[in-house]
Order: structure tokens, then C-alpha cells, then sequence
């Protein structure tokens, strides 16, 4: 392991620890997970209701900016937090519609990095790299300077990411972010997020101590609006498309959910749909 330069001395897989990157995988319906992954996430399904949808729900929503991006002339695009990818992958659907739109994937997590370099096919299109991604310095990463031309148009995704790696000042981290982006970007964020007060301290609690810290945490959504509408925005901030399953919405309304909440900051130019399978 040493021989690989994204590997750093002294890491090693943890199977027995449940990541929150491999648990969402799970929740999304995946199989690249482990049985303490499943035995968190289905602790976290027992006292929280919406966990499934919310990872479907910000998969959806990725492939649905990088489709309304690519509609209004952005052609690259910066995945932080790819987290364990699953088909379509985001550089297929780019590259449908322009095969010569650049992807860049940014992955921190040893086990998912491990699963980026796995199941992406990287080129000088698709380039992949190991890095912290909740942090404003890696946008000017090596491998993202080498490939991004800086003065055109470039989709930051940060979705589904934060909460699932340490705690950061999501405010000041995307105004830092959205200050190095030139005119006619966007950055699209969500994550977790749970209003119920004792219950979101409960879930943080018990993420970072079965994670041993490696966990972000849920927010509220009011957090997440505040820290968004300080930016021009695509509409206003919001859950990403709520669960459209009667028995679902039922189930739900009986107990506090969690639901992916967020929104795309956009640097100019007009609206583009986020609904996933909506036009852009």
C-alpha cells in the first residue's frame, strides 16, 4: 500500500467500522457495503423515518444538475465527496450530452476511494483524485489546476457529501468555495437534514460514536438555508424531491424524518430545473 501515493502512511481498511459513505450506499439500494454499514443504517432506519429517500434522492439530484448544468453551457464539472459511485455514473451522463465535458472526481475516504478508482475509467476527461474535499484549498488542487480552464463556467457538486465526513463551518466553506468560482458557475449542495432538535443531536451523537468521529452530522434545515441564501440562488433552498410513495409519506408522517435538503448557488444566467428526470 505504501507504493501508492494516494494511500497515506499508516491508514487501512476498517470493514468493522461503519462509514457514512458506504452506509448511504446501502440506504441507495448498493451492495458496496459492509455488514457494520448495514447494522448502522438499519439502527438509523428504526428511529428516524426517510433515511432511504434521502440517499435516492440526492443521487437523483446529482445526475439532474449535471444534465440542467451541461443545458446551459457548463462543461466542467467537479464531483467533491464522489462517495461510492453507481451507474449512471456522472461522467456518462455528461458526456451523452457532450462527449467532451469534463468530469473530475474528488474522494477523501480510503474504502471509497478505493471504490472510485475501481469503477471509474479515468482519463484526462474523467480524472480522479484522492483529497479533502470539505475545504475551500481543494479547488486548487493540483490535478483540478492542471485540467479546469479557470475562466470558464464549472459545476461544484457537494452533495450528499457533508454530512458523511468531519464537521466543517458549512457556512464560511461555501462562501470561501463560491469566491473562487468564475462568473457562470454554480455549486449544488445538500445533505442530511432533521428539524427535530433532540432528535438530530441524538443521530449525530450516535453517528460519531459508532463511527469513531469519521461522521459529519445532520443538520437543520434552517442551518442549511442560512448558510445557502447568503449566495444568488436557483430558487429557494429546499428538500430535494420528497418521497413520492403513499405508504412512504404515511409511514413518515407518524415520526420526525430526515430529508435531503439544499440548492444550487448560481453565479448569473438563467434557471434550470433540479427535479430529477425533469428537462433542464
Amino acid at each position: 500500500m505504501s507504493a501508492d501515493p494516494y494511500v497515506r502512511p499508516g491508514e487501512d481498511f476498517k470493514f468493522s467500522t461503519p462509514k457514512g459513505l458506504r452506509m448511504v450506499d446501502y440506504l441507495a439500494g448498493g451492495s458496496n457495503n459492509f455488514s457494520a454499514d448495514k447494522w448502522l443504517a438499519e439502527e438509523l432506519e428504526a428511529i428516524v423515518g426517510g433515511v432511504g429517500d434521502a440517499a435516492r434522492n440526492a443521487a437523483a439530484f446529482k445526475q439532474a444538475v449535471v444534465r440542467g448544468a451541461v443545458g446551459m453551457g457548463i462543461r466542467q464539472f467537479v464531483d467533491l465527496g464522489t462517495s461510492i459511485p453507481r451507474r449512471p455514473y456522472l461522467y456518462e451522463t455528461a458526456q451523452y450530452l457532450d462527449p467532451d465535458a469534463l468530469v473530475v472526481s474528488v474522494e477523501n475516504d480510503l474504502t471509497g476511494w478505493v471504490w472510485v478508482k475501481t469503477l471509474l475509467d479515468a482519463n484526462d476527461l474523467t480524472p480522479v483524485f484522492r483529497a479533502p474535499f470539505l475545504t475551500p484549498d481543494v479547488l486548487h488542487h493540483r490535478v483540478l489546476t492542471r485540467h479546469l480552464n479557470p475562466i470558464r463556467p464549472v459545476c461544484v457538486l457537494l452533495v450528499s457529501a457533508a454530512h458523511t465526513a468531519p464537521l466543517v463551518d458549512l457556512a464560511d466553506l461555501l462562501k470561501r468555495m463560491v469566491s473562487q468560482l468564475p462568473a457562470g458557475s454554480m455549486l449544488a449542495f445538500s445533505q442530511w437534514a432533521i428539524d427535530d432538535d433532540h432528535l438530530r443531536w441524538s443521530v449525530n451523537g450516535l453517528m460519531a460514536e459508532r463511527t469513531q468521529s469519521m461522521w459529519g452530522l445532520a443538520r437543520s434545515s434552517t442551518e442549511i438555508t442560512e448558510a445557502l441564501m447568503t449566495h444568488p440562488m436557483l430558487g429557494p433552498p429546499g428538500p430535494i424531491a420528497p418521497a413520492t410513495d403513499p405508504l412512504a409519506l404515511a409511514g413518515s408522517a407518524r415520526r420526525p424524518t430526515v430529508t435531503e435538503f439544499g440548492g444550487i448557488i448560481h453565479l448569473g444566467r438563467p434557471q434550470v430545473s433540479t427535479r430529477p428526470g425533469g428537462s433542464p
